[in-house]
C-alpha cells in the first residue's frame, strides 16, 4: 500500500517515550504501532477490560498455586509420610485451570 499521506500529532515527549517504548516491545516501529494499534478491531483495552484481564489472571495464578501445591504434596509423599492428595482434589484444580483459561479466551 502506498504511504502517501502524513499525519502530526503533538504530544508531550514523556508520552512519545512511553509510546516509543510500547512499539519497541512489540517489535514495531513507532509508525507501525500506532497505525496497527488504531486500526485494530479490537482496539485498545478500556478501563474495565483491564479489570477484568487482572481478576482472571489472579483466578488462573490460584488455580496454578494450587496446581504446584498438589505436585509439590505429591511429589514430597514419595519420601516421606505427607498426604497424597486424592484424585478428586486434583480434578477439580485442573478444571478450576480449564475455567479460567476458557474465560479468559472468551474475553480476548
Amino acid at each position: 500500500m502506498e504511504r502517501n499521506v502524513g499525519i502530526t500529532i503533538r504530544l508531550p515527549r514523556k508520552q512519545r517515550e512511553t509510546l516509543h517504548k510500547k512499539a519497541q516491545h512489540t517489535g514495531n516501529s513507532l509508525t507501525k504501532f500506532l497505525i496497527s494499534s488504531a486500526l485494530s478491531e479490537r482496539g485498545a483495552a478500556n478501563k474495565e477490560d483491564r479489570e477484568a484481564i487482572g481478576k482472571l489472571l489472579y483466578e488462573v495464578r490460584k488455580a496454578g498455586n494450587n496446581l504446584n501445591q498438589i505436585a509439590h504434596e505429591i511429589h514430597a509423599s514419595k519420601f516421606t509420610n505427607a498426604r497424597t492428595p486424592t484424585e478428586t482434589e486434583i480434578i477439580e484444580t485442573i478444571l478450576e485451570l480449564k475455567e479460567a483459561i476458557k474465560t479468559i479466551k472468551k474475553r480476548l
